[in-house]
């Protein structure tokens, strides 16, 4: 095993969970929620802060969040092509398409599938938000 796959492979995992907060925001479907104090039975009027908490968020730009589609692509499809290296070598196995069993091409082309659902879903978007 090659110091350098883990040291990449150590890289993209932290970038990765960088990222995370950044994805967080962008997939909640939390809304904010009104609060009612309680406590006073008469109505009064909202301070600012009350205000600030009732505005809903708004949504992130669609290309803010095509962005983030793909860069999640790519960081997940270098792990995954990282990790394939590491299994196939302590298996023995050359990674060469030419010379791999059908099992190991088999698993190879399978680590395209979840970035590929990350590309797919950065293309519906950007469609979903353009005019004629």
């Amino acid at each position: 095993m090659d110091t350098s796959n883990l040291i990449a492979l150590g890289a993209l995992i932290v970038a990765v969970l960088g990222l995370f907060p950044q994805f967080y925001g962008m997939f909640s479907k939390k809304k904010t929620k009104n609060k009612i104090d309680k406590t006073s039975e008469k109505v009064e009027s909202k301070t600012e802060e009350q205000q600030k908490e009732n505005i809903e968020k708004e949504p992130m730009p669609p290309m803010l969040r095509i962005l983030m589609l793909v860069v999640f692509a790519v960081a997940i499809f270098l792990i995954e092509i990282i990790i394939f290296g590491i299994i196939a070598h302590l298996c023995g196995v050359n990674v060469d398409l030419a010379t791999m069993s059908l099992i190991w091409k088999v698993i190879f082309y399978s680590l395209f599938f979840i970035p590929g659902v990350f590309l797919f879903l950065a293309f519906l978007t950007f469609v979903a938000n353009t005019t004629d």
